[in-house]
């Protein structure tokens, strides 16, 4: 954080800042820090994260969906549809807790059942686990850089009302 605060000043200093960048990353720290080292606790992180680092997504995931048309099979509502999606994000998050609960930490026997030694196969377990949030992180970078991503830029300029006259 030390050196992305640096960059960002120097940045800033010579009127090249980026405010909603710097403003999610500075979030997404704080929360980190407030869920998991003050209050030690994966669900005070996840509840705020999702809050400022998660809606943006599925706000983003909505107006490309809505640009490109859609795939056919999704409902057409937007109520549904929002059902549709959150559910599965729900599934999706569910099953990796799943995962990681039954195969390492064994903390929540009462929401996934009792877990499994590995033994021998912790230590690749743990790297199939972290590889996507690994892969998330390398992505964040790439898919918020506007100057890059045509597409991100398309999107946004599409879904965004006109700010000047």
């Amino acid at each position: 954080m030390a050196l992305y605060g640096a960059r960002s000043a120097v940045a800033y200093a010579s009127h090249r800042g980026t405010p909603g960048k710097d403003l999610v990353v500075v979030s997404t720290a704080v929360c980190w820090h407030l869920g998991i080292v003050t209050f030690n606790s994966d669900y005070a992180f996840t509840v705020t994260n999702v809050l400022i680092h998660g809606i943006p997504y599925l706000v983003l995931t909505y107006w490309y969906a809505r640009r490109i048309g859609g795939p056919t099979w999704l409902p057409r509502s937007p109520g549904q549809a929002v059902v549709v999606f959150l559910s599965t994000v729900w599934l999706l998050a569910y099953a990796e807790e799943l995962l990681w609960d039954r195969t390492l930490w064994h903390d929540r026997n009462w929401l996934f059942g009792s877990g499994f030694e590995l033994e021998d196969g912790r230590a690749l377990c743990l790297a199939l686990l972290a590889t996507p949030q690994i892969t998330h992180y390398v992505l964040d970078g790439f898919l918020w850089r506007r100057a890059g991503n045509p597409q991100l830029n398309s999107t946004l300029q599409a879904a965004l009302p006109e700010t000047h006259g």
